[in-house]
């Protein structure tokens, strides 16, 4: 009998606890958001032309950067790819230094895309582009190479 009473009580403790981690009161419906859960969130993301940062208001740059062709060479980096998803992601920079290699070439962000998938997972989704940070230009890179006006260039970036 002590033993009921103690898995019905863990019963309900865990169900209490499942409905305030859902957000649910005991019937199961969804809890109306409180007030101040909903000033919490607009205080995140403020209305536009409310308070902001004198660099919020500064005006972003214009970048001309050239686009980037699609690199054709997905057949020669994916007979070198593994076939286990995680160990594809441990190669990746290898595999990016091989494009490279190949005659690929990174746009701005350090983002090479492909013509057709580099990778299939196994549910069917596909790997058509590589990203790689070390590749991806900065502000001085893109002032250098002309992508931003001088007149950008000269004020302080971001």
């Amino acid at each position: 009998m002590h033993t009921r009473t103690i898995h019905r009580a863990a019963v309900a403790v865990g169900a209490a606890t499942l409905l305030a981690i859902t957000g649910c009161n005991e019937t199961g419906e969804p809890e109306p958001e409180s007030a101040d859960a909903l000033n919490a969130e607009q205080a995140i993301y403020p209305e536009p032309g409310g308070e902001s940062s004198d660099a919020d208001d500064a005006p972003r740059p214009v970048i001309n950067a050239p686009e980037v062709e699609p690199c054709p060479y997905q057949d020669e980096l994916a007979a070198q790819a593994p076939d286990d998803p995680d160990e594809f992601l441990d190669e990746m920079d290898s595999l990016i230094s091989e494009a490279i290699e190949l005659g690929c070439e990174p746009d701005i962000h350090g983002s090479i895309t492909f013509e057709e998938p580099v990778y299939v997972y196994d549910d069917g989704s596909t790997l058509d582009e590589l990203i790689s940070v070390r590749h991806a230009m900065s502000v001085d890179d893109m002032c250098d190479e002309g992508y931003i006006s001088e007149e950008d260039c000269e004020n302080e970036l971001p």
